[in-house]
């Protein structure tokens, strides 16, 4: 079986200031737009991705993977089925209103609705409980000694605010496009939604009540993310000097990035694992052309795939920014163990041994399913949980304040 991590050359990250301008404007070139802004509708992380510089959980994590506080300034299991999150006070929504417990609780019942993009991961939560205007407490249905990461994906929406405009639940995926919540937000983070042309453009400024400021001080005044057709055209963009910050660097240019005056590239751990999956449920494969039996069931013709694949030809392939995996879970990840991460040696000798000790000496056919979907961006929050738990490189690139 294999799984590779990989330096995402299509994923970039970087900002910058334009000296130009009297605000602090990061411009943002990216082919991944966000589909909406309810919090709760949405099952791609590019749209989570921006999103939480509006909407906030109650616990987060830093750039380290480091749990920290966020709307919840601490919490603790009272016992096997119940939590409390004591809030953090003081904390606005980005029209005014004070943020309390009853927005916690609204938001939660939100996320579990049937429309709600959340409602699998915390469908084993079955109450919501107000203890005061500064606490919650969460009841599930089995111990889930987990939880504190699963609250971290439910983002919290003022409930006054979803009541006004009458969202009290997620749209239907058929309604999402004229839905008050998908172009409008209110949320409570570092900054605050100003316009959004879907498809097209985003627009982002600073929140000056925002309580993280003095812990987490930061000199953007406003983001406008722009749609671009393909990661090319992003990069000329950037290489122009037009934008600040690209998300995706077209494969083979990196060299020409390195070279670039003024433009900074940055490489980092990012959280994506790719890996060859094998059906074994099936009694026969569908595509093959070995009929009335599963050649996948047989250890022995895994383990003879995992060794047929040389990863230094996959590593040239993506312009070396790859990293082999082992196994599943990266460095940063509970679980992870260096013994288990390294991979058995590409031997193409070993791996004919392996198909004819199995009875496929001559091999045989099989389609691979391969999917369309960028690597490194998960469609899903869940997805992107999993995936930051893991460990995969990944490219930055920006251009430098002049």
């Amino acid at each position: 079986m294999r799984r590779i991590r990989l330096i995402a050359c299509a994923l970039a990250a970087a900002f910058v200031t334009a000296p130009a301008q009297a605000e602090n404007v990061v411009r943002w070139a990216t082919t991944f737009s966000p589909a909406g802004f309810d919090p709760h509708a949405y099952d791609n992380i590019q749209t989570s991705m921006v999103q939480q510089q509006v909407f906030e959980p109650l616990v987060c994590y830093d750039l380290q993977d480091k749990l920290q506080p966020c709307l919840a300034v601490s919490w603790k299991q009272l016992d096997p089925l119940t939590w409390e999150f004591a809030l953090r006070r003081g904390v606005t929504f980005h029209d005014g209103t004070p943020f309390t417990s009853a927005d916690v609780v609204f938001s939660f019942e939100r996320a579990r609705a049937d429309t709600s993009a959340d409602a699998s991961v915390v469908s084993d939560i079955t109450g919501v409980e107000a203890r005061g205007a500064d606490a919650v407490r969460i009841v599930t249905r089995k111990p889930d000694f987990l939880l504190w990461d699963k609250a971290s994906f439910v983002r919290v929406l003022s409930k006054a605010w979803a009541e006004a405009h009458d969202a009290r639940l997620p749209a239907r995926p058929e309604d999402l496009a004229t839905a008050y919540p998908s172009s409008h937000a209110n949320g409570t983070g570092p900054f605050m939604l100003e316009s959004f042309e879907p498809g097209r453009r985003t627009v982002l400024v600073r929140n000056p009540r925002w309580w993280g400021l003095e812990q987490y001080p930061h000199n953007i005044d406003r983001i406008e993310q722009l749609k671009v057709d393909a990661p090319e055209q992003g990069m000329a963009m950037l290489l122009r000097g037009k934008v600040d910050f690209v998300q995706e660097i077209p494969t083979g240019q990196l060299d020409r990035v390195r070279a670039a005056p003024g433009v900074r590239l940055e490489q980092g751990e990012a959280a994506l694992t790719q890996y060859l999956g094998f059906d074994l449920t099936s009694p026969e494969l569908r595509t093959a052309n070995i009929k009335g039996r599963n050649p996948f069931r047989d250890k022995r013709v895994r383990q003879a795939v995992y060794q047929a694949i040389d990863f230094e030809q996959v590593r040239a392939a993506l312009d070396g920014l790859a990293a082999p995996a082992g196994m599943i879970l990266g460095r940063t990840a509970v679980g992870y163990e260096e013994e288990l991460d390294r991979r058995l040696s590409y031997d193409p000798a070993r791996a004919r041994e392996l198909l004819a000790e199995a009875g496929y000496a001559d091999g045989f056919d099989v389609a691979l399913d391969c999917s369309n979907f960028r690597p490194g961006l998960p469609r899903h929050p869940a997805d992107a949980r999993r995936d930051r738990h893991q460990g995969e490189p990944q490219d930055q690139v920006g251009r430098r304040a002049e």
